[in-house]
């Protein structure tokens, strides 16, 4: 099952990068080597990343947004990236739930901690590897590893693709965190809708959630 997952997820990454050669020139990160993200994507023919005036350049990016599985499983999401010259960078993500069973009401929350050590950028595009920490707390506390990538696509004004997944270590079992978010940027600001899937032994989650990102 998890090797379908992996070739249906490498093919659509293949399938994204062809079609968005098909809409705009192709581009090479070759001299001068310090880049940096741009801050209002698609703004003066500019895409994801630019030059950079100097090499210390930090990027900053906000999101919130609200997940919705049915009636009786919703809350909220916030995320918070710093990259560090477009390559390495930190991100902490919170995920808050409300479940209601029988009128009795069960709260979730899942924090996760994460390293990015290497990120492959192009102008219209990254590719993050990302190694971290999730916590989540119930009615027990468990901690637990993760490792993973993102893939992010800006294929033509004013869309963007992003394409999350993890393989987690979490209560005593692995699973499996899917995330992906169709969007459109209007200035530095990112309105989306995307779909996650998350399922542990305490907390199943397989829903909508629609929300903004801001750059910084």
């Amino acid at each position: 099952m998890f090797k379908k997952i992996l070739t249906f997820i490498f093919s659509f990454i293949v399938f994204l990068s062809t079609m968005s050669k098909a809409f705009i020139p192709t581009f090479s990160l070759e001299e001068p080597t310090e880049w940096q993200y741009v801050k209002s994507p698609y703004k003066n023919n500019k895409f994801l990343l630019e030059e950079s005036d100097n090499g210390s350049y930090w990027h900053f990016e906000a999101l919130t947004s609200y997940h919705y599985q049915s009636q009786s499983l919703n809350g909220i999401n916030f995320d918070c990236k710093i990259k560090h010259k477009a390559f390495t960078g930190t991100e902490f993500n919170y995920v808050g739930l409300t479940k209601k069973n029988n009128n009795v009401i069960t709260k979730y929350k899942l924090y996760s901690f994460y390293y990015i050590p290497v990120t492959i950028p192009s102008q219209y595009s990254a590719f993050e590897i990302k190694l971290g920490l999730k916590h989540l707390e119930q009615d027990e506390i468990t901690s637990g590893y993760t490792f993973g990538f993102n893939y992010q696509l800006l294929p033509k004004r004013p869309v963007t693709f992003n394409l999350s997944m993890e393989h987690v270590y979490l209560d005593g079992r692995p699973f499996y965190d899917f995330d992906w978010t169709c969007g459109f940027y209007w200035g530095k600001v990112n309105f989306f809708l995307g779909y996650r899937y998350l399922n542990t032994k305490a907390l199943s989650l397989s829903g909508t959630h629609t929300g903004i990102k801001c750059n910084f």
